[in-house]
């Protein structure tokens, strides 16, 4: 019979917020907090058991180290030129976690998750969340521009996507759809072994998470394959679903200050050998989705609402289109082709070469690789219909 395993999950949480007026960036108080649940795990029962958890500020945490990394980002914004009438924000919130647990391991994870948000005097507003400081002075200018064009040159308004458009979804769009679709799918059970899920010679590969040699459950983290030739190769568990003659996946991860892990594939990799060799002629009519503002997932199905596509058609410029939701299920991924090529017109480099879930405050963000996705027949929903 396997022991009871114990741990001592220490979360901490420092968040530093910013806000520019007349012209100078003014830093508000940051505030800490401080979690540390001891919970144990026992075999016979196949269940946690959790003493107490309390979340309360945290005193042993200075944020000085926080608000100095918030400071030298600020910085770097000086010279984004906001436009008039906008309130800027900047809030920086850090996420530390150490572990302590009966098997003699002591780990510690840490990530910065910033908020980058611009706010107009009638309440609107536009939001960029990263990981990345470094990504801060792009967003930036990139919301500038947005705003700018939203407010005072306003574009021609955008085309509705006409019917039976093919769609190819960029890297960052498909990588999306390949989370909800596949990993939330494997994480909630909904894909037993051998089922048909992506096309032939299509493999999905999941390593070692979070650069820990377990995970939070205290198993042994290993790499994953999760679906070989298009077919789903296993069906992984955690320590709460897993039966007792089976050995749990080694990916289950809690939220900050959360109590009970569960089963979470972070990083995704789809490998598509027959990618290179394209899959022939273009449609005549292509849609090219670059962004996603939302996505959700539910019993096998998912909805991605695309924020920005154009349309190509041979011998005409890319017509901007209006946002518009794709629904999928796993028999449209099987039908789907993946390719490393675009449309001739659409021949330009993407911003982001992969699919990112970011969630405000999220410890173990999610992310899939993939090459670009078509989607010959997609199941799309206009907005306002």
């Amino acid at each position: 019979m396997r022991p009871a395993y114990r741990e001592l999950r220490t979360d901490r949480t420092v968040t530093c917020p910013a806000t520019r007026r007349d012209g100078h960036w003014h830093t508000g108080a940051p505030t800490s907090h401080h979690s540390s649940p001891p919970r144990t795990y026992y075999p016979r029962t196949n269940c946690w058991d959790v003493r107490h958890h309390t979340l309360t500020a945290d005193l042993q945490l200075p944020p000085d180290d926080a608000l100095a990394d918030l400071q030298q980002a600020l910085h770097h914004l000086d010279t984004v030129p906001w436009p008039p009438q906008t309130t800027p924000t900047l809030q920086l919130t850090r996420s530390l976690r150490d572990y302590r647990n009966s098997e003699g391991m002591t780990t510690a994870l840490a990530t910065d998750t910033w908020d980058l948000s611009l706010h107009g005097p009638t309440g609107t507003s536009l939001r960029r969340l990263t990981h990345s400081p470094a990504a801060l002075a792009r967003l930036a200018a990139r919301l500038a521009a947005q705003w700018q064009q939203q407010h005072h040159q306003p574009p021609p308004a955008p085309a509705p996507l006409p019917d039976h458009t093919a769609l190819v979804l960029a890297p960052a769009v498909a990588g999306v759809l390949i989370h909800e679709l596949i990993g939330h799918a494997l994480e909630e059970g909904d894909l037993p072994p051998r089922t048909p899920v992506l096309p032939a010679h299509t493999r999905i590969t999941a390593p070692p998470a979070a650069g820990r040699p377990a995970d939070d459950e205290g198993v042994t983290t290993r790499a994953l394959t999760l679906v070989d030739d298009g077919t789903t190769a296993l069906a992984p568990t955690d320590r709460t679903t897993t039966p007792h003659d089976s050995c749990p996946a080694g990916h289950a991860w809690c939220a900050p200050h959360g109590l009970q892990p569960r089963l979470r594939l972070l990083d995704l990799t789809v490998h598509n050998p027959a990618a290179p060799h394209g899959h022939g002629a273009w449609p005549a009519a292509t849609a090219y989705c670059t962004a996603v503002r939302g996505a959700q997932y539910h019993a096998g199905q998912a909805l991605l609402d695309i924020s920005h596509a154009e349309l190509v058609t041979s011998g005409t410029a890319p017509l901007l289109l209006a946002p518009f939701r794709l629904a999928a299920g796993h028999r449209d991924l099987a039908r789907a082709v993946f390719t490393t090529t675009t449309p001739a017109l659409l021949d330009k480099p993407d911003h982001a070469p992969r699919g990112a879930c970011i969630k405000h405050g999220d410890l173990l963000p999610s992310r899939v690789q993939c090459p670009p996705l078509l989607l010959p027949h997609p199941r799309v929903m206009r907005y306002g219909r």
